[in-house]
Order: C-alpha cells, then structure tokens, then sequence
C-alpha cells in the first residue's frame, strides 16, 4: 500500500517517528519492495551484502526519495548512489533488523536489568554479517529521537531510530563506522518540542572539553592483578573489618612536567599514599576538602561540603568517579588492591 504523502513529506524532512515502517526491503504478495532516502543522488541501484545487484530503484522525489521492487527476500541491503558527477557507496542501516531482544524489553521493565551497560550506549558490534555501531536510549517520553554525529553531518533526520514500544528505548545499528566518532542524541520530546541535543550517559569515552559530545569506543580489556586482594577478602567478612578508603580530586591533585592533566595510569603509579606513611587510623572526616587524597584504615568516611572526589573503597568495592572516566579508574583500583594485599595480615 502507497504510503499517504504526509507520511512522505515527514520522512524525507527528518520528522517521521517511525522510518523503519517506511525505509528499506518489506516483502509481501509481489515479492520484496524497497524504499531508500539518499540525499544527493540521481540514480540508486540496490545489492545484497555480497555485491549481487539486486535491481534499480526509481527516483519518487527529487529530494533523495527512491524505490522499486527488487530481487530476492528482505535483507540487509547496500546502494550505489550516482549523482551530480559523483558516486558512492551507502549501507542501509534501515534494513537490519532490532538488536535488543524481548529478554531485555522484559528484564528492562521489570527493572532487573543487571546488564544494561552492555545494552545501552553506543557499542561496537557486528550484526548480521557487518561490523558497525549499536545506538541505544531511553527516553520514554519522547515523540523521536535520533542519533547525530561527525558522520552524518549532525543531521537529526538522517538516523532516526526505532522505538520499542514495550519500554520507552530507541535503538539503531548504523554499519561501516567505528571507533573514535563523536555523536549525541537529537530528541524531540512531547508535541514536537525539540531539546537541545543530549551527550550519552552509557558513553564510554567523552570528548575533551570544552567540547561536549560523546565518543564511540570499545570497552578497554583490562587484565586485573589482584588475585591477593581477592583472595584475602574471601577468608573473611568485610562487614566486621575496616576498609581503605582513597579520595582524590584527580583534576587539580597534580600534574605531569607540561602542566598538563595526569592520566591513571600516571596516577596509579605515583601518588597512592605510601603504605608505611600516609595511613589514617580511625575515621575520616572531610568538611570542605579539595585538592586532597586520604588513605585510612576506619570504617566509616564522613563528607561535608566536598564535591567532584575520587573515592575508592578496596573492601566494600566503591567507586565514585566522574563520567566518562571509569574505565581508566580500574588502574588506580588495582594499584591501591595491590598495596593493600602488601600490608594485609595474612
């Protein structure tokens, strides 16, 4: 069935809240029909993943809008756009199929999603047979969202994505790029009031400030080496010993030979508190502290007017941190578990 003109004119000017019910293949009684929005082009010729051309598509709209029956059975699909003198290459990210799978709607509902860092945010993956970047976001109340970035000009209407009805997240698998692309979302909320564009709070990886867009990246590997912190803290219940406590402003605690910011690992190996030396005994209480790092042996920390600290809590397993920033912390986790496992009886 043709879609209404309205419907049309909402998905090539980006305001269409459901483009997947629209764009790429959808098979039925005459076989598998594909729509395609590509802006620029004057001729589009479609092809499976393989590089078998599936057939040519008809220019609907002078405005990038194509279709046309094709061979064969829905399927992720790539176009050979030609235009203006110029021809390039484009795979359809509105002809894969969902990431998310009921499971999760479900676990996310239920809010017993215990996973969701692996779900949410942007994730380098392969699907159906192509390496790309998995989108995902909740914003329930939205009326359309849409991923925006360095590789699509920071366009809204280029990749918006698929709602899931069931929970209020957004999702979209966008092929062919990788690591180290700035992106945010683009939300238009109820009654079509857009706000203004949104950094990603399951980011890995963040830009440097002053600029503040998200950065796709893969989750780094990091090998702990705390096998005797482990152990030791499985002999014995934490509840009934003291925990170390560390707490640092990393901003402003220091910084390298240029002046610049220390990373971590810098961090990590140049100001833990030296074991025989800078050890509290008893509790901590920090009132309008800044620019400080406090190792103590007490079981309670006590925080008054003190904002933007590191805290890292050996035995209770406490991390506070700022965003962006937690996968780099693991170094300092893992030097402070090993000074502890150091000077640990037994």
């Amino acid at each position: 069935m043709k879609p209404p003109r309205a419907a049309l004119d909402a998905l090539i000017e980006g305001r269409n809240a459901d483009p997947f019910a629209l764009l790429g293949p959808h098979e039925g009684p005459g076989g598998t029909f594909l729509r395609a929005l590509v802006p620029g082009a004057e001729a589009v010729t479609a092809f499976d993943l393989s590089g078998t051309a599936l057939g040519d598509l008809k220019s609907v709209d002078a405005r990038g809008l194509f279709e046309g029956a094709v061979e064969g059975p829905a399927q992720p699909v790539k176009y050979r756009a030609r235009g203006h003198g110029a021809e390039w290459w484009i795979t359809d990210p509105y002809s894969f199929g969902p990431v998310l799978g009921p499971l999760d709607d479900f676990l996310m509902g239920e809010g017993n999603h215990f996973r969701l860092y692996d779900k949410m945010g942007a994730h380098l993956i392969e699907h159906q047979g192509v390496a790309g970047v998995h989108f995902a976001v909740w914003a329930p109340n939205a009326e359309r969202v849409a991923v925006v970035g360095d590789f699509n000009d920071w366009n809204p209407g280029r990749h918006v994505m698929r709602r899931r009805l069931d929970v209020g997240v957004w999702e979209i698998f966008i092929p062919d790029i990788g690591e180290g692309r700035a992106y945010k979302f683009a939300i238009t909320g109820p009654h079509g009031a857009d706000q203004p564009m949104k950094a990603d709070p399951f980011a890995f990886a963040a830009e440097l400030r002053p600029k503040t867009a998200s950065v796709t990246t893969a989750p780094p590997q990091h090998v702990w080496k705390d096998a005797p912190h482990r152990e030791h803290w499985a002999k014995i219940d934490p509840r009934r010993v003291p925990i170390s406590i560390y707490e640092v402003h990393a901003g402003s605690w220091d910084r390298d030979e240029n002046g610049w910011y220390l990373s971590w690992d810098a961090l990590a190996d140049h100001h833990l508190p030296d074991p025989d030396g800078s050890v509290l005994r008893g509790d901590v209480l920090a009132q309008g502290s800044s620019n400080c790092m406090v190792r103590s042996d007490g079981v309670r920390i006590h925080l008054h007017g003190v904002s933007d600290l590191i805290v890292v809590a050996s035995g209770g397993e406490v991390v506070i941190m700022p965003r962006g920033q937690s996968q780099n912390m693991r170094a300092v986790v893992d030097a402070a578990r090993e000074r502890d496992a150091e000077t640990s009886p037994g």
